[in-house]
């Protein structure tokens, strides 16, 4: 260990440490926002999912072309603005968290096709069945969020 031997080094030293010790704080509150910002985006892309599934289940079906353009326009707009943040969040995401992120978003579309699949073969009325399709094609991208060893919080 290298001896201080003026005053000067004392401060420069004590310089390096605050500096350090600020830099530390800095990226403590960066890992909290990304935190914030991925926890979103895994919720939000959850709900994109389960809605546009029970649209899939109960406007597509009507004859209604201007509700139909609706729904999809606004479904296409979430994914874009989602794939958009995902695109600068990956980046400065906690470590594991775009594994677990896509793993759960391949679950939850696979879910999802399975929900739309289902609406040639069996009716559409009924929520009994549309509600927790829709319900179970959303959890998985959103649990991702909070499984896993970089999520503990």
């Amino acid at each position: 260990m290298p001896t201080l031997r003026t005053p000067d080094d004392a401060t420069e030293a004590q310089r390096l440490l605050d500096a350090a010790a600020t830099a530390d704080a800095g990226g403590m509150r960066a890992a909290s926002g990304s935190r914030r910002v991925e926890t979103a985006l895994s919720v939000a892309i959850g709900l994109l999912l389960g809605s546009f599934l029970i649209g899939v289940v109960y406007v597509f079906p009507t004859d209604n072309v201007a509700l139909i353009i609706g729904v999809s326009a606004a479904y296409a707009v979430g994914i874009w603005a989602s794939v958009f943040v995902y695109s600068i969040v990956r980046r400065a995401s906690t470590p594991g968290w775009a594994k677990r992120y896509t793993t759960g978003v391949f679950i939850s579309t696979a879910i999802f096709f399975v929900g739309v699949a289902l609406t040639f073969v069996v009716p559409t009325g009924n929520p009994v069945l549309w509600v927790p399709l829709a319900v179970a094609a959303a959890v998985p991208v959103i649990a991702a969020n909070f499984l896993g060893a970089g999520s503990r919080r």
